[in-house]
């Protein structure tokens, strides 16, 4: 993803004109540690113990099953996302039908009247 919006920006000329600060540049293990551990928001939570109990089984011993736990909550999330949705456009068709039925409904019900009234 560029955060730059000029299509004719040189990035070649650009680090040229601009070098990076090799003293500033962080590498290596410990680094990448840092980086990860920012990236990650610590938060704690209670889970229930069979629920734990389950995703350790789920990983390789010695493993933590944390990221396991993370990917479940985002496939869960996005389920979630995909249901909302279709609820949503069932609920809208349900309308939409249920609509067409009452001006059906009522149509024949004035033909009726119309047809017992020419009686």
């Amino acid at each position: 993803m560029s955060t730059i919006k000029d299509d004719n920006f040189d990035y070649q000329m650009y680090l040229k004109k601009n070098s990076p600060d090799v003293e500033r540049i962080n590498r290596g293990i410990k680094a990448r540690k840092q980086r990860f551990e920012t990236a990650m928001k610590k938060f704690s939570i209670r889970i229930e113990e069979d629920i734990l109990e389950q995703f350790q089984k789920l990983v390789s011993p010695g493993h933590e099953c944390e990221k396991l736990i993370n990917k479940a909550l985002r496939e869960w999330l996005s389920a979630k996302g995909v249901k909302d949705l279709v609820r949503t456009e069932l609920q809208q068709m349900l309308k939409e039908v249920l609509y067409s039925y009452q001006d059906e409904m009522g149509a024949m019900k004035i033909a009726d009247q119309k047809s017992s009234h020419n009686k």
